[in-house]
């Protein structure tokens, strides 16, 4: 082989050096893209299951509110009336404090 031969070959292995390093970067740049897009899949589906168990949860305290709320009993005197509006009042602030949770996340 010529001079000129050699100094093109070593021009071109150079260059794919070069070109091999670049690729080993783009490819390390997609594993960590690959990573944080599971990452966040992930969250996103907590997240998703959190609100989907607070829903289930604040729909049953809403069913017991309302059910407790709106008796067919009747009853005398007042202290089951007063057990009847506690237990509303504390149901309905069980189910405010669960929706406002659900909102924060």
């Amino acid at each position: 082989m010529d001079l000129q031969s050699e100094s093109i070959l070593q021009k071109n292995y150079n260059k794919l050096q070069q070109e091999r390093i670049e690729i080993e970067r783009i490819i390390k740049e997609n594993e960590t893209l690959d990573s944080a897009y599971i990452d966040g899949n992930l969250y996103v589906s907590s997240n998703y299951y959190n609100y989907i168990v607070y829903l289930f949860v604040a729909l049953f305290l809403l069913f017991l509110l309302i059910r407790l709320g709106v008796s067919n009993e009747q009853n005398g005197g007042s202290i089951t009336l007063e057990r009847n509006k506690s237990t509303f009042g504390i149901l309905g602030l069980c189910v405010i404090i669960i929706l406002n949770t659900i909102v924060k996340n």
